[in-house]
Order: C-alpha cells, then structure tokens, then sequence
C-alpha cells in the first residue's frame, strides 16, 4: 500500500487527478519488481514464473520451454513452488532477525524482575484522540522475560484471570507508587486470585533472596 502510494506521488499534476487509471500499470510494476523481505517477484512466488513484459516482447528475450508431459510439468511447477516458498520463509525469517535486532538495541528502560507491576502502552490511544492516556490504567505483573537480556516479557494482569501477554520492554512502563495520607488505615491485601501471578510485595515475601539480589 505504502509503494503504490508513493509510486502514485511520482505521477505528474495532469496525471495525478486520474490516478486511478494507473493503479493497473502501478500494480504490475509492484508484482514484478523484486520485493526486499522475500528476494522474489510476488508474481514468481503466486505462480511459479515469471511474468512476459512488453520489453521481452520487444527484444525477443521470451524464455524458451521444453515439452512436458502434463504430470512432468505438474512435478516440476511444483518443485518450483517449494523452492520459492523455502527461499520466501527463509528471507523473511532473515529480515525479521535483522529488524528485531535492530528495534532491540533501542530498548529503553531498565530490566524488569518477575513479580514486579507495570502499565501497559495504550495502542488504542489513536482511535480515542490525542488527550487519550498514553497507558492503560489496569496493572500487569510481570512474569518473566523470554530469555536472558531479553528485552521482552511476559506478563500477567493483577487483578484477572488472563490473558497472558508478550510485550516488548518499549511498551512498558513501571507502577508508579502510591503513599497512603497520614491517618489512613493501611489497606488490606487483596485475596490471592486462582492462577494469578503474585504481585512485587507478594513476591518478596515468599522469596526475599529476591528482593536482597534486587537492591
């Protein structure tokens, strides 16, 4: 979506107010141009070849096929469906690493232990308007992290029963704490829930070895 958009700003004044009469010739340029995740055409990988241009037609550069049986050529369209389908998964698995690696080195904030609370980043703010709350009201518990150095975590919400969530180190945000006014009782704590994650002080309770380790 975003190429074609930008191949359309490319169009002259005169031909940008019809627009829509090149979105056929935008669309077979994308589906014949070499996309960057995968390595291959998307026409190649829909249906196991290439597609003739108008410029092999001209330079008489047409590929030349040998005669098949229709189950020859079904067992080797097919061979070169799994090849491209391997060679698709691969790249994007290859892309993929590159950019996570990538977005990981700008993790911001400091590790995250298991117990601990914290606010979830409101991906629905869009939707409810610029003055929206940039975090969800509801805490989460903190479960662990993916791995060691991992900056994504698992994590559980307080007071409910799941679902537990996978969420990157960016979008998360520690409880801000709050100090009861002098002359109030101090709050009772809240019933355990059943396969509910116990929160920080929960936590340092039952393992205080954590809570020396994490000072």
């Amino acid at each position: 979506m975003y190429t074609l958009r930008g191949w359309t700003a490319l169009l002259k004044d005169d031909e940008k107010v019809y627009w829509a009469d090149r979105l056929p010739e935008l669309v077979h340029a994308y589906n014949n141009s070499v996309h960057e995740s995968t390595g291959l055409t998307p026409f190649f990988v829909e249906f196991g070849w290439h597609a003739r241009l108008l410029v092999d037609l001209v330079t008489g550069a047409i590929p030349v096929r040998d005669p098949q049986t229709l189950r020859g050529w079904v067992q080797s369209h097919h061979k070169t469906l799994e090849w491209a389908y391997g060679t698709v998964r691969e790249n994007a698995q290859r892309q993929h690493r590159r950019d996570e690696g990538r977005y990981n080195q700008w993790a911001r904030g400091t590790p995250l232990l298991p117990g601990e609370r914290v606010l979830l980043r409101s991906f629905r703010r869009r939707a409810r308007g610029k003055l929206a709350p940039r975090w969800d009201p509801d805490p989460y518990v903190v479960v662990s992290s993916l791995g060691p150095g991992s900056p994504v975590y698992r994590v559980w919400p307080e007071h409910q029963e799941g679902p537990e969530k996978t969420i990157h180190r960016n979008n998360l945000r520690n409880y801000p704490w709050t100090v009861d006014p002098p002359g109030v009782p101090e709050r009772s704590p809240a019933p355990p829930v059943k396969g509910r994650t116990p929160n920080r002080d929960e936590w340092y309770e039952t393992f205080p070895d954590a809570y020396v380790a994490a000072c």
